[in-house]
């Protein structure tokens, strides 16, 4: 979904991902799109690694894919809210 809010010109979007596979292949289909200047990939694991997050501007929107059936989801939007990564009239998807 980032990749396609890129093509609809969104001003920048932040890749979060743990896994060392999904952040190569991230990186790659930025650089085959020509994507790569409005986008940064950050290696981290949610929801821990929200902490302490520092982005310029807060974010409009947020999708949130965390591992099914691991319990992930309410402490990452717990983390999103806690690092105030979202505007006040953003959403969370």
């Amino acid at each position: 979904l980032g990749l396609e809010a890129l093509s609809r010109d969104c001003k920048m979007c932040y890749f979060v991902d743990g896994h060392d596979v999904s952040i190569r292949l991230i990186i790659e289909n930025l650089k085959t799109l020509g994507f790569e200047e409005r986008a940064r990939v950050l290696k981290r694991k949610l929801p821990l690694g929200l902490n302490g997050l520092k982005i310029p501007e807060k974010c409009d929107v947020i999708f949130c894919d965390p591992p099914y059936e691991k319990g992930l989801l309410n402490p990452t939007l717990m983390a999103i809210l806690k690092n105030k990564l979202l505007k006040e009239d953003g959403w969370i998807l």
